[in-house]
């Protein structure tokens, strides 16, 4: 898309990065992290129902953990499904609102929900999952 269609790749060159993403990596021992991209990079946006599980979140008091790595196993199976999804397309970060907006933080809601829109149109791929 981004190679043969000209308004893909000036849609997406017009974007800037989202404040955070999740690094996966591309090895599925690798450990997710959350991270500042100061650059465009690749990614998968992921959209998703709000659901009753006890999701991780990304709080003030867990940011740093998260930034140092956390295990797959720690998401919801739904999480892990689209990381294994974005590993599987050789894409190594992903956005997850409840992971890469911080949860607690009026003002970080704030801001990133007027980004939202260029969050999902800067990414290479929006996975949206319909039923978990």
């Amino acid at each position: 898309c981004l190679s043969s269609h000209s308004r893909c790749a000036e849609a997406q060159a017009d974007v800037h990065p989202p404040s955070r993403l999740i690094k996966v990596g591309s090895q599925e021992n690798a450990r997710p992290r959350l991270i500042y991209p100061s650059t465009r990079v690749d990614y998968a946006a992921v959209s998703h129902c709000w659901g009753e599980s006890k999701s991780i979140l990304l709080t003030k008091a867990n940011h740093d953990r998260l930034v140092d790595g956390f295990n797959d196993d720690e998401l919801p199976r739904l999480f892990q499904d689209c990381v294994l999804v974005a590993r599987r397309l050789d894409i190594e970060h992903v956005w997850i609102d409840t992971l890469c907006i911080i949860q607690d933080s009026k003002e970080d809601w704030t801001y990133e929900a007027s980004r939202m829109g260029d969050v999902y149109r800067g990414s290479t791929v929006t996975i949206s999952a319909v039923a978990a």
